[in-house]
């Protein structure tokens, strides 16, 4: 059965992630994590939002 949820607003669907993430515990993620293929994907997504963060900061220091 699929579940599917409809928000309206950003902060219901903040508050939602929130609760969801309370519930995994720690040995959940210890397993998730454990596949190659995840992690590489996490490090992707953290070097793009760390590379994005970057960019910004030059933009800002130019007086873009």
């Amino acid at each position: 059965m699929k579940h599917t949820e409809q928000f309206l607003t950003l902060a219901q669907l903040r508050q939602k992630l929130t609760e969801v993430l309370e519930t995994i515990t720690p040995e959940v993620i210890i397993f998730i994590t454990s596949y190659d293929f995840i992690r590489q994907a996490l490090f992707s997504a953290s070097m793009a939002l760390y590379g994005q963060a970057i960019i910004k900061n030059w933009y800002y220091k130019l007086g873009f």
